[in-house]
């Protein structure tokens, strides 16, 4: 049954990518070497490669693009991932989908807000995740854009080398002796900013239903409600400054709900998990159904392709959708240094976080693009 499911989500995968390319369509290849470092991962090294497909009769049309991922670190981690965007109908229609292979061994601490070092047990896990979901506009064209429409969600997971004495071997939290997620949904998602790889002005919005069912083929029953929000300011707007798209403030939220079975797969992590990463400074260690995170980000130029960044934010993960306590809250802040790779109105950088969080730890991290 597992091997149905994938086929059947990679023929999906494969028939739109062969219907991007036409006499039309003008091809372009952007590789960039992935270098990052987190605490969860160690050492990163590998590539992103985007196959853009942009039409040459319509200027103004929206560019397909193709992107491939493949990651190994150091910690014997591999994650890769082939990603599709398609438009179709005058853009009114956008197919967005994704199928990949992680190979994960991590760390476990226990499930909730609070936990000890000690806790600490090992484990890894292969999962094969697939993203799809196709969206229909609802604004029209010039307009900031509003989408709707169904979405899919598949990942399997198979855990191995658990440890004798610890908590997920015993089966106590749910999943780990396999998980089959399938999630039918809806998506809806608004997006005015001026850019989407390099905001400086604009907000976007976008929210998921998802209903994890063994009706659909998934081995537990669940359903997920999420939100996520981001708002930007150009300084130069609202100070007195001259230089545009150079200070910029950022605002991210982000909060999910969960009620059911969730397998540990679904579980949302305190800085990363559900559909966005957020609050650097935490990693893996707390973890639940669900989960709250705001941040907020200042960017301001230093020298030629240099830059740097002052962020902090707070946030808790909890086992009921408004179970948060402000006494649980957990938090972080601190400095970044960007250089600029790409350096246009797509800019894209290199950049070096590094924070301090309220269990007194440091936490770095080095990657490519910003964090949100």
């Amino acid at each position: 049954m597992r091997k149905f499911y994938l086929m059947l989500m990679f023929v999906i995968l494969l028939a739109i990518p062969l219907n991007m390319y036409s006499a039309e369509k003008n091809v372009s290849l952007t590789p960039f070497p992935v270098i990052a470092y987190s605490s969860t991962t160690s050492l990163m090294l590998g590539a992103i490669i985007f196959l853009n497909f942009k039409d040459t009769e319509r200027p103004d049309a929206q560019t397909d693009r193709l992107q491939f991922l493949g990651i190994y670190t150091i910690k014997n981690q591999v994650i890769s991932n082939v990603g599709v965007t398609k438009y179709f109908n005058n853009d009114t229609i956008l197919y967005k989908g994704g199928i990949g292979f992680i190979r994960f061994p991590t760390e476990f601490y226990g499930i909730g807000s609070r936990n000890s070092i000690d806790d600490k047990e090992h484990f890894s896990s292969d999962s094969f995740p697939v993203n799809q979901a196709l969206l229909f506009r609802l604004s029209e064209k010039g307009e900031a854009k509003m989408w709707l429409g169904p979405s899919y969600y598949f990942k399997y997971v198979g855990y191995s080398d658990l440890e004798k004495d610890g908590v997920l071997i015993t089966g106590e939290v749910e999943g780990t002796e396999g998980t089959r997620v399938s999630a039918p949904g809806i998506r809806f998602v608004y997006d005015a900013r001026d850019n989407s790889i390099w905001t400086t002005r604009g907000n976007y919005f976008e929210s998921e239903i998802q209903y994890n069912t063994k009706y659909a083929g998934s081995t537990q029953n669940s359903a997920a409600l999420n939100a996520n929000y981001r708002h930007f300011w150009d300084c130069a707007d609202i100070l007195p400054v001259s230089a545009r798209k150079k200070f910029v403030l950022g605002v991210h939220a982000f909060w999910e709900a969960q009620k059911g079975n969730v397998p540990l797969t679904l579980m949302n992590e305190m800085g990363g998990g559900g559909m966005e990463t957020i609050l650097r400074g935490y990693g893996e260690r707390f973890l639940d159904k669900c989960k709250y995170a705001l941040e907020s980000e200042f960017r301001y130029p230093l020298y030629k392709r240099f830059s740097g960044t002052l962020f902090g934010g707070f946030g808790d993960v909890s086992d009921e959708p408004f179970g948060f306590a402000l006494e649980r809250t957990h938090y972080a802040a601190g400095i970044g240094l960007r250089y600029a790779i790409v350096d246009d109105d797509d800019r894209m950088n290199f950049r070096f976080d590094i924070a301090y969080n309220r269990e007194k730890t440091v936490e770095t991290v080095f990657n490519i693009m910003e964090a949100f």
